[in-house]
């Protein structure tokens, strides 16, 4: 922005000085006090800088880390409706596509847990981070900008994020008045895809009423079929589209909020319901029991196993031999019944029915008194379900009420305006379960029981700045409790039941600490540096520690570790930016070292009878500890060949090790003084971690062919992923090209813009490792169009 004054300024004057010379120089007999003066009146020139919204303090350039990233409006609407997809573009991150319906965000290899994903600088409150499956509950299609934060930022939000945070901003709390003479702001949006189908329709209005209120509406309609693919073969089947990848979203909001000279104070809800395929879904193990636990633990030293089996310990579990046992045809002929086979037809689609109910309330007020330069306010609500079902048949729930409070306090600016610093607390409160509706009554198998969660955390950071530095130290303690609900019909005075040590029924209590150190240098007005330190603690969270049942949508069964301690790790961040004339370049690389890194383990690889097999193929897991190490790099180059094309170079890559993984029994004695004992143990090698993403090298040219038109076309390389995990199967490498025209203008009080964007241009076999439907291939060659307006 101040760029800009400062080019307009410097024209005015260019132009001004002939002027103001022509006039002094009409008169042949010039003296001093007859020389023509003129004084310009003031230029005030417009411009929008791009503010992260993520960040409490200042957020000019020298704040910013080199590798923190923002997107605009005006390029989220080209892209995927769900956040995943929509941030695949950008270096570093990966999508965990799952179908049409369902895609999060994996950065620098991870995902989940370890990916804080916010609504206006707040929680979402769903269930996204508890499988790949799950929507996370935002549109992407109708921010105005969505952040990756990295850095002491991070710690406003979360600990244990190392990777970084990302932060969706919308306009569903208005924060300022309309500028335009009518107080009202209308935008309108539309696209339509070829390879699904895709109809997506979007509009919001801002309409400000008298001086200080603001209101706002915006609704979000997509519909989509099973997208198309290149031919593929899966299980003696050929296609050329993904079966139950089809998504169909409705989402409205409406907010108000008041709105004066030193801040807002607004209310918004937000309601979501979305219904998508889930591909790969299989019934065959609806009505099946898994075994993980050892018979002699369950029938005599822990028979309240049977109904909590969350309650287990380390030495509990059978080792040797967990698997799957199927319920028989009560008639006694020995056939195995499924879900399918009882009460779902051929035609019924797997697919999830969800609903999310949303009250946002959010407020600033700036320097309310001497030393304080704002306080802000948020308070959140939610009530998330869903249901994975067949047809109309339910066959799991998945429920979550939520709570979340932020207060956070902007001191003044100290040491002449060089120090600025803020503190801030959260609460957060989720009571959630998942249950399945196919569980045994004497063998309850639901994949979360009923539980509350609850984080107190307390937050600060503080930045110093210098001439051309800056400081940043962040910290952030966060306390956690869970507390599993125990069912009331279950009389824990009962012989049977009762367990041995009554804190089994505490609830779990952790502190999770960290830190991030964040230095930016910028040495002349062309380059950049920063380097990024930090310590993070992550509490594990209530599927971790509690899980144990099936997952029909992921083909496993899920069983937490409630002996986990808190991951920590160690990183380190180095990046470099460099802006010239002609060049410039980007290049970041990144450390982390994990000590008791939590990751699913599959238990059931071939060590018994009733191991993983391709007949069978559902997957027991349990989650288990090791120390982690991932490293990787992001880069970018372009050159400016002329002044309306620009070519570039790009490429990611990321590694990841898990190592130290923990021994593991090999048998226990049945009988004598080591009864219940461990025979042996059986060292477990160092492995890759899994779904780490494949290297990206490509180019791409942007092209400016008149003041309206621009274009652009990519191409990069997907290589071969052949560092697989356990159990994992390599994925082939491919060729994507892509390519993309959008032509913008004004007619009259009306901006707009139309596109067409053409992708997998080749129609390439693209299979995704960083999914778990790594085997499917992704959407083939797929063209848009879309237009947008606003007045």
């Amino acid at each position: 922005m101040f760029q800009q004054k400062i080019i307009v300024l410097t024209v005015l004057a260019v132009f001004a000085a002939p002027t103001v010379w022509a006039d002094t120089a009409a008169d042949n007999t010039p003296s001093n006090s007859e020389i023509a003066t003129t004084e310009l009146a003031p230029v005030f020139v417009k411009g929008k800088r791009v503010r992260t919204e993520g960040s409490l303090l200042d957020s000019g350039s020298k704040s910013r880390s080199v590798s923190e990233k923002t997107i605009r409006d005006k390029e989220l609407k080209k892209r995927g409706a769900n956040i995943g997809d929509a941030l695949s573009h950008e270096l570093g991150i990966h999508a965990s596509q799952f179908g049409g319906g369902a895609s999060a965000p994996i950065i620098r290899g991870q995902e989940g847990k370890r990916i804080k994903i916010l609504h206006n600088n707040g929680e979402t409150l769903d269930m996204s981070a508890m499988s790949p499956d799950h929507a996370v509950t935002v549109d992407s299609v109708l921010a105005k900008q969505v952040e990756v934060l990295r850095g002491a930022n991070t710690l406003l939000y979360s600990s244990g994020n190392s990777a970084g945070v990302v932060n969706v901003v919308d306009n569903k709390i208005p924060t300022r008045q309309p500028e335009n003479e009518n107080k009202r702001e209308v935008e309108l949006g539309t696209r339509f895809n070829l390879a699904d189908k895709e109809r997506l329709f979007t509009g919001s209005i801002t309409q400000g009423i008298g001086q200080n209120f603001a209101i706002h509406a915006e609704g979000l309609y997509r519909k989509s079929d099973d997208y198309k693919t290149p031919t593929y073969t899966l299980q003696n089947q050929t296609s050329n589209k993904l079966a139950n990848s089809f998504a169909d979203s409705y989402s409205g909001s409406v907010g108000a909020s008041w709105v004066g000279d030193k801040g807002y104070l607004g209310l918004a809800y937000s309601q979501r319901k979305d219904r998508y395929g889930l591909p790969a879904h299989s019934h065959l193990y609806d009505n099946a029991y898994i075994d993980i636990i050892r018979l002699s633990v369950v029938n005599f030293e822990k028979p309240y196993l049977r109904h909590y089996p969350f309650l287990l310990d380390e030495l509990d579990v059978d080792y040797d031999n967990p698997g799957i046992t199927f319920r028989h045809n009560p008639k006694g002929n020995g056939h195995v019944h499924t879900a399918r086979e009882e009460d779902h037809r051929d035609s019924d689609h797997p697919l999830i029915a969800m609903k999310n109910h949303r009250w946002d309330l959010r407020g600033e007020w700036r320097q309310p008194v001497n030393g304080i330069d704002k306080i802000r306010l948020q308070a959140t609500h939610v009530k998330y379900r869903h249901d994975e079902q067949t047809g109309s048949n339910v066959d799991s729930e998945f429920r979550n009420k939520g709570r979340n409070l932020r207060l956070e306090l902007v001191h003044s600016p100290l040491l002449d305006g060089r120090l600025q610093g803020a503190i801030g607390f959260q609460h957060l409160h989720q009571d959630n379960r998942a249950s399945n509706k196919h569980a045994l009554h004497f063998k309850k198998q639901h994949l979360l029981q009923d539980n509350f969660v609850t984080q107190n955390s307390f937050f600060a950071v503080e930045q110093l700045s210098g001439k051309n530095w800056q400081w940043q130290l962040g910290a952030r303690v966060e306390r956690q409790k869970i507390a599993m609900k125990f069912n009331n019909y279950i009389k824990w005075k009962d012989e049977d039941v009762q367990p041995k040590d009554a804190h089994l029924k505490a609830p779990h209590k952790g502190t999770a600490r960290s830190y991030v150190s964040a230095f930016n240098w910028l040495p002349n007005e062309k380059n950049k540096l920063s380097l990024i330190l930090s310590h993070q603690e992550r509490m594990p969270n209530n599927q971790e520690l509690y899980a144990h049942g099936k997952h029909l949508a992921t083909n496993s069964f899920d069983a937490g570790n409630k002996n986990l301690k808190k991951e920590q790790s160690n990183n380190v961040e180095l990046a470099w930016a460099f802006v010239g004339d002609k060049w410039d370049w980007k290049v970041s690389t990144y450390y982390n070292h994990f000590k008791n890194y939590i990751y699913s383990d599959t238990l059931n690889d071939g060590r018994g009878p009733r191991s993983l097999n391709s007949k069978y193929p559902l997957r027991v897991n349990r989650y288990n500890q090791a120390k982690a190490h991932f490293y990787g790099a992001e880069a970018e180059l372009n050159y400016q060949i002329h002044p309306d094309y620009r070519v570039g170079v790009f490429g990611d890559l990321v590694r990841g090790k898990l190592k130290d993984r923990p021994a593991l029994p090999t048998g226990f004695y049945l009988f004598g003084k080591n009864r219940g004992k461990p025979i042996g143990y059986a060292e477990q090698p160092d492995i890759d971690a899994p779904r780490v993403p494949p290297a990206r090298l490509g180019m791409r040219v942007n092209a400016d062919f008149t003041a309206n038109l621009k274009g652009d076309l990519e191409f990069y390389r997907a290589f071969k992923q052949k560092r697989v995990s356990k159990l994992e199967q390599p994925t082939a490498g491919y060729n994507m090209l892509n390519a993309g025209l959008e032509y913008s203008g004004k007619w009259g009080g009306t901006n707009y813009s139309t596109f067409v964007r053409a992708t997998n241009l080749l129609n390439a076999k693209a299979y995704n490792h960083a999914s778990h439907l790594s085997y499917l291939p992704q959407m083939g060659r797929s063209i848009s169009m879309g237009a947008n307006v606003k007045f």
